[in-house]
């Protein structure tokens, strides 16, 4: 008899936890579509910008890179994927100069010359990017002609 209400009390326990699991499941899988729809959602954002946007991580290797940056700079983001910002173009480098007391960041006009041969007079304006865990993770450059 012990032993039936042992097999009962695990049969009992094995069907809650199976429900606990689904129910955890469908949860995860609502937070999972609404992650993705605010992933969607940003890189919209970023994309319709009629400025061009870089992003880098703490290394100043580019991460981000919208399409009007692309078309401003004629490069595309699948060329500058990785790539050391300040071993690109030097005169982006404006995190260099940064302390990290800055309010609002930086801004320079620079010449930059286009893959093609034009001159492009730029406004960039860079500021620190930070993350909840380490402080700073990288910077964000705005820049138009």
């Amino acid at each position: 008899m012990s032993h039936g209400l042992g097999f009962l009390a695990v049969a009992y326990l094995a069907s809650l936890l199976s429900h606990l699991l689904r129910s955890k499941g469908q949860e995860l899988d609502a937070k999972r579509e609404e992650l993705l729809e605010l992933q969607d959602f940003t890189q919209d954002i970023i994309h319709s910008m009629r400025g061009g946007l870089l992003t880098t991580d703490g290394e100043g290797r580019i991460v981000v890179l919208n399409r009007t940056g692309e078309e401003i700079l004629e490069k595309t983001f699948h060329e500058l994927r990785g790539v050391s910002l300040r071993e690109w173009n030097s005169d982006f480098w404006l995190p260099g100069f940064m302390t990290g007391r800055e309010k609002a960041g930086l801004r320079k006009e620079i010449d930059y010359k286009t893959p093609s041969g034009k001159q492009r007079f730029l406004g960039i304006s860079v500021s620190l990017l930070r993350s909840r865990e380490s402080g700073r993770s990288g910077y964000v450059l705005i820049f138009r002609i």
